[in-house]
């Protein structure tokens, strides 16, 4: 089964700093500092290890400080997932275009405080689910692949669009 690198944060520059970070400009370095800079100690840090480790060039960094996967460019090597310090990258089955675009593990009330587009554990996705493909674990959308007919009830219903479709 082919497939390709997905990013799991929407955050970006919608989530605001918590603090100025002034060292080297890498994920894994500001990491090191508290989680790094961003109020969701989940998402994205923006300073693109996972582009800068992609030997394929699949991965550019978008005005919104988040990473954009060219599909036709990605191997799913796996390098991202490496390189990347909040382990937001995995490899999901191509003709599987649905995902979680988060990982926080907080609560609701907590994401929604810190990012507009985060999984608030609403459920709204896993009830919809013709297929049970949806479950909520430990406040977060996770996918079975296994039992996902692509139906997209799930990206309808979201009312953050933490859900997405690749």
């Amino acid at each position: 089964m082919k497939t390709i690198a997905v990013l799991h944060c929407g955050g970006g520059n919608k989530v605001k700093d918590r603090f100025i970070y002034n060292g080297p400009k890498t994920c894994a370095a500001a990491n090191l500092v508290m989680g790094g800079q961003k109020e969701c100690v989940y998402g994205c840090l923006g300073f693109g290890d996972c582009a800068k480790a992609c030997p394929f060039g699949a991965i550019t960094m978008g005005d919104d400080e988040l990473p954009k996967i060219d599909e036709n460019k990605c191997t799913a090597c796996g390098k991202c997932v490496a390189v990347c310090p909040k382990k937001l990258f995995s490899l999901n089955p191509v003709d599987k275009p649905y995902y979680t675009n988060c990982m926080s593990l907080d609560f609701g009330k907590d994401v929604l405080s810190v990012c507009s587009v985060g999984c608030i554990a609403c459920r709204k996705c896993e009830k919809s689910c013709p297929y049970k493909a949806i479950e909520i674990k430990n406040n977060l959308a996770v996918f079975d692949y296994t039992k996902c007919n692509n139906a997209g009830d799930c990206l309808k219903v979201c009312p953050t669009k933490a859900i997405q479709k690749r």
